[in-house]
């Protein structure tokens, strides 16, 4: 499914309701990212198939599509620990993802960018200012951040209208009643 996607491809964001294909894809991206994480198999054969390529295509904010922007920076970041097929295939898209990691969409795609600056910088990542300085930054606003509202923008990520009424206990301040 993702070796046929045309190297041209673009979601349909023209439309307010979510096209079908996109969708599969995403869903797709999230398969592919738990069987990278949980086989050696599977990582071996995303290598082979020359995958990092396609999904470092669509781990692009420019697509304008927050759910598949995520979904593909996390599968890289899952495919990218410790293999170096991988991080020597995205070496050139270091600066991509230092954006990302600078000014993402969201927090969690900044974090996940940050993964994989890690990940591709390895010991080096001390050495280099720019990168090491927007991970702190990202791990500061991570650390500072409100757990119920980092929690209500993954739920926005997802996509799921339907969750839009999800109540939190207590008013979300984390305190529990005695």
């Amino acid at each position: 499914f993702l070796t046929s996607l045309p190297s041209n491809w673009s979601p349909n964001t023209s439309n307010t309701k979510e096209d079908p294909f996109t969708s599969a894809l995403v869903q797709a991206l999230d398969l592919l990212w738990n069987l990278v994480e949980a086989s050696p198999t599977a990582l071996q054969m995303f290598n082979e198939r020359g995958l990092v390529e396609v999904v470092s295509r669509l781990a692009s904010p420019d697509l304008h599509h927050p759910s598949l922007l995520q979904a593909a920076l996390s599968c890289l970041a899952s495919a990218t620990d410790s293999n170096p097929p991988a991080i020597q295939a995205l070496q050139g898209r270091s600066q991509d993802f230092l954006e990302l990691c600078s000014s993402g969409p969201s927090l969690l795609a900044r974090a996940t960018a940050s993964i994989l600056l890690i990940h591709l910088h390895g010991s080096a990542i001390f050495s280099s200012p720019p990168a090491f300085s927007a991970i702190l930054e990202v791990a500061s606003l991570a650390l500072s951040s409100d757990p119920c509202s980092t929690l209500a923008s993954v739920a926005k990520i997802g996509g799921d209208e339907e969750d839009e009424g999800m109540e939190v206990e207590n008013g979300g301040d984390g305190r529990e009643e005695a």
